[in-house]
C-alpha cells in the first residue's frame, strides 16, 4: 500500500460509526414519517460518525451535513483523539466521494443559524439535531426548524438531560418550552441514550 492509500485509509477510518450511532440511526428511521427516508439534515456533524448510519439504516434520498467544522479554529476543544477540524472535514470528504459526486450527500460548511435560513420553508421530511447546546442558541435554531420542516416532519435531537444540574439541561429546557409555546408534541425521550424527538 502506498503512502497516500495508507494516509487515505487512515482518514476515512476516522468516519467509522460506534455501535451508538448505529442506534441513534434506527431510532432516526423509526420516527420519521412512513419510515421514509425522504430529505433529511443532520446538524451538528463533528467526524461524521453518523453519517454511514443514516445512509444505509434510514436511507434518504438527500442529506444535508451541515457543521462550522474549521470555521470554529484548528481544533475543537472536546472529543477523544484527533480533535482537528480541518482533518474531520477531509476524512469526511474522502469517505463518501461517490456521495457527494451524485448529490445524495450535500456538504454545508458554516453556522446552523446562518444556514438553515437558506433553505425553502417545509423542505425537509426530519432533522437530527446535534449542536451547541446552550438554551438561547437550541431556541433559535428549533425556531428555524418549525419553517423548514415539513408540517408532518419531525425534529430529531441529542443530549436529553431533565437534570437540573447537568450541563446538556439547558437543551432539555429549550426543547420543552418550545414544544408547548408552539403546539409541538414530544414524541420520544429517552434519559438513556440520551435521544429526543418532536413534532407538530
Amino acid at each position: 500500500m502506498t503512502d497516500n492509500a495508507m494516509e487515505f485509509q487512515s482518514l476515512v477510518e476516522q468516519t467509522k460509526p460506534t455501535p451508538h450511532h448505529i442506534e441513534r440511526a434506527e431510532i432516526i428511521k423509526s420516527l420519521i414519517p412512513d419510515n421514509q427516508g425522504g430529505i433529511g439534515a443532520e446538524i451538528g456533524v463533528y467526524k461524521g460518525q453518523l453519517i454511514r448510519p443514516i445512509l444505509d439504516i434510514v436511507s434518504p434520498q438527500e442529506l444535508h451535513i451541515i457543521d462550522p467544522w474549521y470555521l470554529l479554529g484548528k481544533e475543537w476543544q472536546w472529543g477523544e483523539e484527533s480533535r482537528s477540524t480541518t482533518q474531520a472535514l477531509l476524512a469526511i470528504l474522502a469517505a463518501y466521494e461517490d456521495e457527494f459526486v451524485s448529490k445524495r450527500l450535500v456538504l454545508h460548511v458554516g453556522s446552523s443559524l446562518d444556514l438553515l435560513s437558506t433553505f425553502p420553508d417545509d423542505y425537509f421530511d426530519w432533522v437530527y439535531l446535534d449542536t451547541i447546546h446552550t438554551y438561547e442558541h437550541t431556541l433559535r435554531e428549533l425556531n428555524l426548524l418549525k419553517l423548514k420542516v415539513k408540517k408532518e416532519g419531525v425534529i430529531i435531537g441529542d443530549d436529553w438531560n431533565p437534570e437540573p444540574t447537568q450541563p446538556q439541561h439547558d437543551l432539555y429546557r429549550a426543547v420543552t418550552e418550545f414544544v408547548e409555546a408552539e403546539n409541538y408534541e414530544l414524541i420520544y425521550a429517552d434519559t438513556n441514550n440520551t435521544q429526543w424527538a418532536i413534532r407538530k
